[in-house]
């Protein structure tokens, strides 16, 4: 149930970049987006995924592409592209309905948590919790429930570096 929400709410954004974008655009965005599928910590997946962030800056794929750049970094960058997805592309999602927005919080209070800041974690735990209660990550598990094993003593942060549709 919580999957097929989050699936439609992805459809419906999409449909968004649709009635506003021409096929041609759409192709070009879907192509670049594509190449970081295809062989994603490439050189050419990084700079597709630079080239769709830095000219279709208003687009669902690019909410998208900027989360997979936030997992491509490290450091401070990591940080600049995550926190980037998580506040200006909220309402992005990949197809299978995990929503941007949603999962690079859950990514930067990941990262925190690894980090030892533990009171940025909390407050994106909170965020997550209190905003986005029904988020899913590319399996279809509840990030409010992946959330309770990162904040038990001597956790890993289980977010994956995996790509998605």
């Amino acid at each position: 149930m919580r999957r097929d929400k989050a699936r439609a709410a992805a459809r419906a954004r999409m449909r968004q970049d649709r009635g506003k974008y021409s096929p041609e655009v759409l192709g070009e965005v879907e192509e670049l987006y594509q190449t970081a599928n295809r062989d994603w910590r490439s050189p050419a997946s990084v700079a597709a995924l630079e080239k769709l962030v830095n000219e279709y800056p208003d687009l669902n794929r690019t909410g998208c592409a900027t989360m997979y750049l936030g997992q491509m970094n490290q450091g401070a960058e990591r940080v600049d592209y995550l926190t980037r997805a998580m506040t200006d592309f909220s309402d992005s999602y990949y197809g299978d309905g995990v929503n941007v927005g949603a999962y690079a919080t859950y990514y930067l209070a990941c990262h925190h948590w690894s980090e030892g800041n533990y009171d940025d974690a909390q407050k994106l735990i909170d965020a997550i919790q209190t905003n986005h209660p029904d988020a899913i990550d590319h399996r279809g598990r509840a990030l409010t429930e992946l959330l309770t094993e990162l904040e038990k003593p001597d956790s890993t942060p289980a977010a994956e570096d995996s790509v998605a549709e």
